[in-house]
């Protein structure tokens, strides 16, 4: 599936339009950069601005950049929340349809309170929100930018990675779950925090996704 061609078009959520009107080259050949916007009506606003890099056979598999986001928008006289929301779900699980069989993703998560809080808390990535979306859409090996390099970087990103390889796969879902049993075995459940049952919650839903036979 290729985003480019699907975000011109635009697809409704809600009686919401999600859609891209400006595309520009980016710094390779592969490479495109766009603004993803929400409508209804005469009223939008801008969601996020992504970075879409086709891949470059054989050496370079394919990857997506999503930054500058927003959450609490403003269309007319109606305000919404992109976290935790269909918007999000949905932009992410187009772009992860365009990375398989295997691709990269990077998602700008300092805006995000719960994904910051979890992670600067040193909770397994696939456990907090961001993480978990992305591992329901087949992303199993995890990394957290938590200090980006340059200036040019942005703000903290969480990597998520695919791979087409049924062993691969296997070993990072076997490694997921052992951080997942060595964060529930040591951290104090009882403790009254939103995020932490949050993650929690998502740590005992994990046993329902099993490695390939």
């Amino acid at each position: 599936m290729d985003p480019i061609k699907r975000l011109e078009r635009g697809f409704i959520i809600d009686d919401f339009t999600i859609y891209s009107k400006k595309f520009s080259k980016g710094r390779f050949v592969e490479e495109v950069n766009t603004d993803i916007h929400i409508k209804k009506g005469e009223n939008e606003a801008r969601i996020l601005n992504a970075k879409i890099f086709y891949g470059r056979k054989p050496h370079y598999l394919p990857w997506v950049e999503i930054f500058n986001i927003q959450n609490q928008l403003d269309i007319g006289e109606e305000t919404i929340t992109y976290f935790d929301s269909t918007y999000e779900k949905q932009i992410i699980n187009l772009f992860s349809k365009f990375l398989s069989p295997d691709g990269r993703i990077f998602i700008e998560y300092y805006a995000d309170p719960e994904t910051l809080y979890g992670l600067q808390s040193g909770f397994p990535p696939a456990v907090t929100r961001l993480g978990y979306i992305l591992l329901e859409n087949d992303f199993t090996w995890f990394k957290d930018w938590y200090f980006p390099e340059g200036f040019m970087e942005g703000g903290q990103k969480l990597q998520g990675e695919k791979t087409s390889h049924k062993k691969s796969r296997n070993r990072q879902l076997k490694q997921i779950k052992e951080e997942i049993e060595t964060f529930l075995q040591k951290t104090d459940l009882s403790s009254k925090n939103n995020y932490l049952e949050n993650a929690a919650d998502r740590a005992y839903k994990f046993s329902s996704i099993k490695p390939d036979q």
